[in-house]
């Protein structure tokens, strides 16, 4: 079984270490993306700032559902020029519009239920004492022991849909049948994906402990600026991982 695992992190991580190396303008424009984003923190957020931040947030999203797109053409010995990752992104913020509407519906109707059942009989007293902690606990949430306790099951859970991006971009599934496609396909192959959940657990403790850590503010600009290295150190290793399950799921897809 070691022998097995060496063999898939050889084949399929070290490869995509020397893809991601090689086609190296995925990563420029990623690095990009989080510049913007973290840009955004010292800017006005009321309109119209807020709303451009959003839509170059929603075409990050799109981006990195691309990805495996991207490599199938590498490897089929096209080359991937920026205009080209472009348009592609495009493509794909154009059908992930619907599914973005109503992940966002629905995620309103839980949060707006879950408050609508806490603040049942208390005054108007209580209800703004209620947000105000609620706020203070969200914003010391990756301050807290409970970061390290949810990042194992975490690392788990999204490893089992590392294959989304690449039935919603290359099989051209819809985004929420992609999701089922993707739990189906890991299941079937779940010697990689426990690596693939290896992998996603150090890089999520890895933030996770610099988090707990820092007692700074994340609106002190030391502390946002060394996450911000931090977060482009973690993306560039979540690259690899999604590189190494669309060469994966390749092979697996031709018989391999």
């Amino acid at each position: 079984m070691i022998s097995d695992i060496k063999e898939l992190i050889r084949k399929y991580f070290f490869s995509a270490f020397k893809i991601a190396n090689k086609e190296n303008k995925i990563y420029i424009i990623i690095v990009a993306f989080s510049l913007i984003n973290f840009s955004s923190g010292f800017f006005n957020t009321k309109e119209p700032y807020s709303l451009l931040f959003s839509l170059l947030q929603f075409l990050a999203w799109a981006f990195s559902l691309s990805v495996p797109y991207f490599i199938i053409k590498h490897l089929e010995k096209q080359k991937i020029e920026y205009g080209f990752m472009v348009k592609k992104t495009l493509t794909t913020a154009r059908r992930l519009i619907i599914p973005a509407i109503l992940v966002t519906i629905l995620v309103l109707f839980v949060i707006m239920g879950s408050i609508f059942v806490a603040i049942q009989g208390q005054t108007a007293a209580e209800i703004q004492s209620y947000f105000k902690s609620l706020y203070t606990q969200l914003i010391d949430l990756p301050h807290q022991p409970i970061v390290f306790l949810v990042t194992i099951p975490f690392a788990l859970v999204t490893s089992l849909f590392c294959f989304q991006p690449i039935f919603f971009t290359l099989k051209q599934k819809s985004f929420f049948i992609s999701f089922i496609d993707s739990l189906k396909f890991s299941f079937q192959n779940m010697r990689f994906i426990y690596l693939v959940a290896f992998y996603s657990f150090f890089l999520s403790l890895f933030s996770s402990v610099y988090s707990f850590l820092s007692s700074a503010s994340f609106n002190d600009f030391n502390f946002r600026l060394v996450f911000f290295f931090i977060y482009l150190f973690t993306q560039y290793f979540f690259l690899i991982e999604t590189i190494a399950a669309t060469l994966y799921f390749f092979d697996k897809d031709n018989g391999k």
